[in-house]
């Protein structure tokens, strides 16, 4: 019989000297066969966990849940950006402080150091060690100052280089994409920290699911899916006794597969309930995901992907943050390979902020899809192709192997292909640069 008292709690947090009077399932499709019960043990609470994604607690006959679930449930969130959204600010331009020539070599190193000293921190936590916060709060530092001398460096990268380990460089692109829509919303410098470590912890509590299931080719089963979910709450019992981190972060991680509409997971949150850097990550998770190489299946293109975010806005995301995203990125993100309307192929290498179709393009392929002996980079705002006068537009986005393009290459020797043309001011009003000819 239910209690006044009676809570709604996701297994997460639940603690010993609970009642438990319902599961979210039959109790003969569990291991306990008494109906109502106090939980005494660490492995009652680990089978509660194994078996249920939320239970129901008599806090008249036991301890009372700190948090539950009810439809009026609401985390703390970040005022300044709930602000900043509903007013419909406008983006901060970037401020780069090098131009893309001289921050890629340094992006190159943190970039790399950043996955090499992270996938140790996950390979510890598959081994039941010590998750070493300070060397993750080092290198996400490092990101920071990386990003905010040349941003445009660092998400080229990200995009071009290998991702055959999927799982912990998804990590790292997210906190990347992070750090930039932080600064251009005009983030305190703390608060920037928050979001970004919240995105490099999202999928942490994968550590905790058997490898044989992450990289399954195959469609999964429904019981395999809601091993999947889990992750959420592996990830928040992984960090949940390290003092460095705070409620922010900790609300963030749980939240990321929440949905506007009430539809995520593990909470079934609608709209608002969801914090603010809830909201903003599940797009960002949803973005690097759909676009990366994944053991069970292709990556989609960048702007397709996008595409399909923008449809989702007032659905699944919430549409300010949605559009403000996409001008941060720009509808063509750097790392994409484009096909011109003059027929050339080339690189999205950086954005021009004002005009979301209209990026930086180093071309690589004549209209004939041949290797130029030399490479132009245009700035589709304002660039014409010298034989026909015709100013530059992407026709859409393509595969580059379709087309045999060497992106390991590419990724390797990208600061020797750009030359330091320092920085030219655009009829945008913002910075752009890369007007001249120069040899692959």
């Amino acid at each position: 019989m239910n209690t006044t008292k009676e809570r709604k709690v996701l297994c997460l947090f639940l603690d010993k000297g609970m009642y438990v009077s319902r599961l979210d399932r039959p109790w003969q499709d569990t291991p306990f066969w008494m109906q109502g019960f106090f939980i005494k043990t660490d492995l009652e609470l680990e089978t509660l966990r194994k078996y249920c994604d939320y239970v129901y607690i008599d806090a008249d006959n036991g301890a009372s849940p700190e948090f539950y679930l009810d439809e009026k449930m609401q985390l703390p969130s970040n005022q300044y950006l709930e602000k900043f959204f509903s007013d419909q600010q406008k983006l901060n331009p970037p401020n780069n402080q090098k131009s893309l020539k001289q921050a890629l070599d340094t992006a190159q190193v943190i970039l790399e150091s950043t996955a090499d000293k992270f996938k140790t921190n996950l390979d510890n936590i598959k081994n039941n060690q010590t998750f070493d916060f300070k060397v993750i709060s080092t290198f996400v530092d490092a990101m920071y100052k990386s990003i905010q001398q040349n941003a445009d460096a660092f998400l080229l990268l990200c995009r071009l280089r290998n991702k055959d380990e999927y799982t912990h460089l998804h990590s790292i692109d997210a906190c990347a994409l992070a750090i930039n829509f932080g600064i251009r919303l005009g983030l305190e410098e703390s608060d920037i920290f928050d979001l970004a470590i919240s995105a490099l912890l999202l999928d942490i509590g994968k550590a905790k699911i058997a490898d044989e299931l992450l990289n399954k080719s195959d469609q999964l089963t429904e019981e395999e899916f809601r091993v999947i979910k889990k992750h959420v709450e592996f990830g928040i019992l992984t960090l949940k006794d390290n003092k460095h981190l705070n409620n922010n972060i900790f609300n963030a991680i749980l939240t990321h597969h929440e949905r506007f509409d009430g539809s995520g997971y593990p909470n079934n949150l609608i709209g608002k309930q969801t914090p603010v850097y809830g909201r903003i990550l599940a797009i960002i998770d949803c973005f690097d995901a759909m676009s990366s190489q994944k053991p069970y299946g292709k990556p989609e293109l960048a702007s397709q992907v996008l595409q399909y975010i923008y449809q989702w806005r007032d659905k699944y995301f919430q549409r300010e943050i949605v559009e403000k995203f996409m001008q941060c990125i720009g509808s063509f993100p750097n790392g994409c390979f484009v096909e011109l309307n003059t027929g050339e192929v080339g690189l999205v290498i950086s954005q021009n902020t004002d005009f979301q179709l209209k990026p930086v393009v180093m071309l690589m392929l004549d209209e004939k899809k041949q290797n130029y002996d030399e490479y132009k980079v245009v700035n589709l705002v304002k660039d014409k192709n010298i034989e026909t006068g015709k100013i530059y537009a992407i026709l859409r986005e393509i595969e580059p192997r379709s087309f045999g393009i060497d992106l390991f290459g590419l990724y390797r020797n990208l600061s020797s292909l750009i030359p330091d043309m320092g920085f030219v001011e655009d009829e945008g009003g913002f910075i752009s640069r890369f007007v001249s000819w120069f040899k692959f």
